[in-house]
């Protein structure tokens, strides 16, 4: 009788600590890249697991490549993305006719021999097709929230707004999510400076851009910090951004935001930091 108690007590145990590992259990969040430096992209990778240790979040980032594997399988992927290209800022749309010189366009970035300069992509038409070549390509085995994939791509992308016309992003989230490396210098709005001198003189303007840009091109590890780990918050947790401009994770639309609250001291607002106090709370019980 002793016997089965003490062989039924060790089931309980070896069962409760089965549901502890699984709450334990990280995910995974998946970088693949196009366009994009891979000495920065790991250099994101490992500063943002850094982060989520910081953070207590039960996830850590693998990079795992490029995206582009098998080109000579994917010609109708680079007709698609012909067709989401973005022509007009107030007219959404797909393009029904695609010229064969666009569609030798996509596979030469694919491959990596040309850059996107100047083309604007629907993020979330975007999003569909990335989804389509991790499957195509079996780089992901089927949609699994606990492997969540990050593209970071040297495209502009831009969502169409209530307003009836596009804006450009720096981050799409969802599955997989998009960051823009191009987005962080684009999409924000500049500084009175850049404005004023773009009145006074269009040299100056180019020169104060350029620092700009250089600015953020070499904070870009710190600033697409926040992104990736959103990019986990979101499938996950439903958390997204915030508007308090001061939040590491807010939606900065000027770029004075963007370099104050993502590449200096993190500050959380209240809702982020409630939220993030709730995963851990997961954990320990």
């Amino acid at each position: 009788m002793k016997s089965k108690k003490n062989s039924k007590k060790k089931r309980e145990n070896n069962n409760q600590s089965k549901i502890k590992n699984q709450k334990r259990k990280k995910s995974k969040i998946l970088i693949f890249y196009e366009g994009v430096d891979e000495h920065k992209v790991n250099i994101v990778s490992n500063i943002t697991n850094s982060l989520l240790q910081w953070f207590g979040i039960p996830a850590e980032v693998k990079v795992e490549g490029k995206i582009w594997k098998n080109h000579n399988e994917l010609e109708e992927i680079y007709k698609n993305l012909v067709r989401i290209r973005v022509i007009r800022w107030n007219e959404f749309k797909l393009h029904e006719y695609v010229a064969p010189a666009e569609i030798s366009f996509e596979r030469k970035k694919a491959e990596g021999k040309i850059k996107g300069w100047g083309i604007l992509y629907d993020g979330f038409f975007l999003q569909s097709i990335m989804l389509s070549a991790l499957l195509h390509q079996k780089l992901i085995e089927k949609i699994d929230l606990e492997f969540i994939p990050v593209i970071i791509t040297d495209r502009q992308i831009a969502t169409f707004g209530e307003d009836g016309r596009y804006h450009l992003r720096i981050a799409v989230l969802g599955y997989p999510s998009l960051i823009s490396e191009k987005g962080f210098f684009s999409a924000p709005a500049k500084p009175k400076e850049y404005h004023i001198s773009k009145m006074i003189s269009e040299d100056v303007a180019i020169v104060k851009g350029y620092s700009l840009q250089e600015e953020i091109e070499n904070k870009f590890p710190l600033l697409a910090r926040p992104y990736i780990i959103l990019s986990l918050l979101w499938i996950k947790y439903g958390i997204g951004f915030c508007q308090n401009e001061t939040c590491f994770f807010s939606d900065s639309h000027t770029t004075e935001s963007l370099l104050k609250s993502k590449s200096g001291k993190i500050t959380l607002c209240n809702y982020h930091k409630d939220e993030i106090s709730k995963i851990k709370e997961k954990i320990k019980d």
